[in-house]
């Protein structure tokens, strides 16, 4: 404790407080009193100066703060926060994606417009084109990868965002799909856009792939969709041949920008009064479909109805089954679209390969091969005449190949037959020829034979002269020696008739 509580403190209860105790302790307070006094007034003085000097600097942060509002506030008021939002980050291809911007101030409140003030809004898309929505006033960009719209009187624009292939599609074609995908299959619990997203796999969404080639069959627009998209895809083409594409999903991933300007005039120069972005996906359901739809197990493949069809038109003649053939292929194809055709050329393919009519003709294998490889040829030009040409309606590659074939297997006929006659003509010529030859050969033989001084007569002239010689001889011998030389003159003479006969033989 301090010395004045030391040396009049520590009083207990009941004890006595002198009058010289009271005295120092009022003395200690007024010296205590006047010391306070002096340090206040120091203070005090201390005080009105700084406070002096603190209200000139407040009047100048006044100044300033007013002349930065003058500054900042039209600032404040001229740019704006965006809201980009939709109603969910994944969607099918196929669908259409609703994009809602939300102009507000910078405090995050609502704004109000007139028709003159309303602003514009840009947005950008990496991926994907945007399509505007009605009621709303819009101008597209190149591509449609841009669009600008205005804003209406609460400050909200909205527009529509789609798949990057279905550029030049009609507006009832993607709604006829976007409907489709809508629709919920028999004994499922939900959409088929939602059990596409669901699925981890393509395998997993496979049991609303049968709903979607019911759809194709039967509706035209949702041909012209899936039709569309397979001549856009490059890769899909290939992918038909390689099953293991259809086995992962594909996303396409947008990100989308907006940008805010006061009006939608290029000629002014306008900076933006405010940005925003979002990010979403689209996923590919249709590239795994068409793999799954051209080339599903050759055991769902009606290949028996199409056998049977084919069987008939297979007959004795050659150039008569090929046109018979040709003729109900182009029916069975006729209106199926350009994927209805790609399965059913693999069908066909199918059923010509196991083709067996009741009475197999020589030909059959020549017919069917040459059948098969124009399907194949007409297979792998299906979307490729189409994108270069666009007529998806005529077989143009089956048409010429097996037209080509068939003129090849008529000029071997014709060529084998023509050989045939050429050489059956110069063998009848030969023949006649050799005829001939044999025929003035045997004259000149004869003639020669006749003549007095033919081949013949002088070799019976040489054979008789010394016979002669012989009998004269004989003559003058015994007669019994003369009978038996006759004998053997007899004998000579049955040999030279024998040379006779033999060469007029």
């Amino acid at each position: 404790m301090g010395l004045l509580a030391d040396e009049i403190g520590n009083k207990v209860a009941g004890e006595l407080i002198k009058s010289q105790d009271w005295n120092r302790l009022v003395g200690a307070l007024e010296t205590v009193e006047a010391s306070l006094n002096e340090r206040i007034a120091t203070l005090e003085t201390t005080f009105n100066a700084q406070l002096a000097a603190l209200g000139g600097q407040i009047t100048q942060l006044r100044t300033d703060v007013t002349t930065l509002q003058n500054v900042v506030n039209p600032l404040i008021r001229q740019y704006y926060r965006l809201n980009l939002s939709t109603e969910r980050v994944a969607y099918a291809l196929g669908e259409l994606a609703t994009l809602t911007v939300q102009v507000l101030d910078l405090q995050g409140q609502p704004l109000r417009f007139t028709a003159q003030t309303r602003p514009w809004v840009d947005l950008v898309a990496t991926w994907g084109q945007f399509k505007p929505v009605s009621g709303f006033i819009a101008q597209g960009g190149v591509g449609d990868r841009t669009i600008s719209v205005q804003v209406n009187d609460d400050g909200l624009a909205r527009v529509l965002l789609r798949s990057d292939y279905a550029e030049g599609l009609a507006d009832e074609d993607e709604d006829e799909m976007a409907v489709v995908l809508q629709s919920r299959p028999q004994g499922m619990t939900m959409a088929v856009s939602q059990a596409i997203l669901n699925a981890t796999t393509p395998m997993e969404a496979r049991p609303t792939y049968q709903l979607l080639r019911s759809e194709y069959d039967r509706s035209s627009r949702v041909k012209t969709y899936l039709d569309t998209h397979y001549i856009r895809h490059p890769g899909i083409s290939v992918g038909t041949l390689l099953p293991g594409l259809g086995s992962r999903w594909r996303n396409y991933r947008a990100t989308v920008m907006a940008f805010a300007k006061p009006d939608s005039d290029p000629t002014t120069a306008d900076s933006s009064l405010g940005v925003s972005s979002l990010q979403m996906t689209f996923r590919d359901w249709i590239g795994p479909w068409i793999v799954d739809f051209i080339n599903p197990p050759v055991a769902e493949l009606p290949v028996g109805i199409y056998r049977d069809r084919l069987r008939p038109k297979i007959t004795g003649r050659y150039q008569e089954s090929t046109g018979l053939i040709k003729a109900e292929i182009a029916d069975i194809v006729r209106d199926k679209g350009l994927l209805g055709k790609q399965r059913d050329y693999r069908i066909l393919n199918e059923a010509l390969n196991q083709l067996d009519p009741e009475v197999s003709p020589p030909f059959l294998n020549t017919l069917t091969e040459s059948m098969r490889d124009a399907i194949g040829i007409q297979q792998a030009l299906g979307a490729t005449q189409t994108r270069a040409i666009g007529i998806s309606s005529q077989e143009v590659g089956f048409k010429v190949f097996s037209e080509a074939a068939l003129r090849a297997d008529t000029n071997t006929d014709a060529a084998q037959a023509a050989l045939a006659q050429t050489v059956q003509t110069q063998v009848t010529q030969g023949i006649a020829q050799v005829r001939q030859t044999l025929q003035q050969e045997q004259q000149v033989f004869r003639a020669s034979i006749e003549a007095d001084n033919g081949l013949l007569q002088r070799a019976i002239r040489q054979q008789i002269a010394p016979i002669q010689q012989e009998v004269t001889t004989l003559r003058a011998l015994d007669p019994g020696l003369v009978n038996n030389q006759l004998r053997d003159v007899t004998a000579l003479k049955a040999q030279v008739d024998q040379l006779s006969r033999f060469i007029q033989r």
